[in-house]
């Protein structure tokens, strides 16, 4: 690759605030968004809390810094980091993927929703948890 393709990150912790931004105001949008307008300008002061709940800067700065490039000057001995533009769209598909997963147990503890291992999928299966409703029933699994 050329070094036009590749864009420096110069402040690691506000990239990873405003990917989160992406990621959380993207959520759920099943629109087909172009250009700048999934750069919303961060998230909004009342669902700040609960987001960082969902997925925490700790923890999304950890995803980052897997998927992109460490560059370090051997004259200055600056390091830099640096992503192309696949490494973010990885980024931002492995960052929704934690927040979902993440939900998803969040739910699971609160007992909103249950979940097994079905063998025959080899994938887990999820329930709403629902016991108030007579017709309760539990799905068989192993």
């Amino acid at each position: 690759m050329s070094n036009s393709e590749w864009f420096i990150i110069p402040n690691l912790s506000q990239f990873t605030d405003k990917t989160r931004s992406i990621v959380y105001n993207n959520f759920g949008s099943w629109q087909n968004k172009s250009g700048l307008d999934i750069l919303i300008d961060g998230i909004k002061e009342t669902e700040q809390e609960e987001f960082n709940r969902i997925l925490s800067h700790q923890e999304s700065l950890l995803i980052i810094r897997e998927n992109i490039k460490k560059e370090k000057n051997k004259k200055t001995n600056k390091t830099r980091y640096v992503l192309n533009d696949t490494m973010f769209s990885d980024i931002i598909h492995k960052l929704n993927d934690r927040m979902v997963s993440n939900i998803i147990n969040i739910l699971t503890q609160k007992g909103l929703i249950e979940t097994a291992f079905d063998n025959e999928a080899n994938d887990f299966v999820f329930w709403i948890n629902d016991e108030q409703k007579n017709n309760y029933k539990k799905p068989e699994a192993d």
